[in-house]
């Protein structure tokens, strides 16, 4: 079911840092790229007077930051692998560490009819021969690789897609707001 939300609906009623509802005084100003609301003097920069007009949209902080990240990592993903070579060993060895029962280290195709499922298998292993012995251009083929695994295993087990994508994304981010491709 589609909700058509009007615009002050979308928002939140209390400001994201202090966690207060708007007041005469202290307005609060809605973000136009996400539901979160700020009162002026508690968004980081705080929001100039000059910056509330109707004509012209608002985006907060976090929403310009999490756009850069984004552009960032599009960016990363046409980048030579020589670039980031560091980058991605460190990926793939947390991608190793995160895999636990190791199902994703060696090569499935030993599994009951995987090569009648999956047309092109990948695994943790190849992938780091593929990468010691220089066979990625870009930094998107070796995530696209990466990518492969997970989706082959989701295919293979029926479970949809994106059922195992958890794994590698949560090896993206190391720590909260950070990358590896930062």
């Amino acid at each position: 079911m589609c909700l058509h939300l009007q615009d002050e609906e979308r928002n939140d009623d209390e400001c994201w840092i202090c966690r207060k509802e708007g007041t005469k005084e202290h307005t609060l100003v809605m973000c136009d790229d996400c539901p979160r609301s700020y009162h002026q003097e508690c968004h980081l920069p705080n929001i100039q007077d000059a910056l509330l007009r109707d004509d012209i949209p608002w985006t907060c902080a976090l929403c310009v930051y999490n756009k850069t990240l984004e552009l960032e990592m599009r960016a990363a993903m046409f980048c030579p692998i020589s670039t980031r070579i560091p980058h991605c060993q460190y990926l793939l060895l947390s991608l190793y560490k995160a895999d636990e029962d190791c199902v994703f280290k060696s090569d499935p195709c030993g599994f009951q009819k995987y090569k009648s499922v999956i047309s092109t298998p990948m695994w943790f292993d190849k992938v780091s021969e593929k990468l010691e012995n220089n066979r990625y251009n870009t930094v998107g083929e070796f995530v696209s690789d990466i990518q492969l695994i997970f989706k082959n295993c989701a295919v293979y087990n029926q479970g949809g897609e994106n059922a195992p994508l958890w794994l590698f994304e949560t090896s993206l981010s190391c720590e909260p707001g950070s990358t590896v491709w930062a």
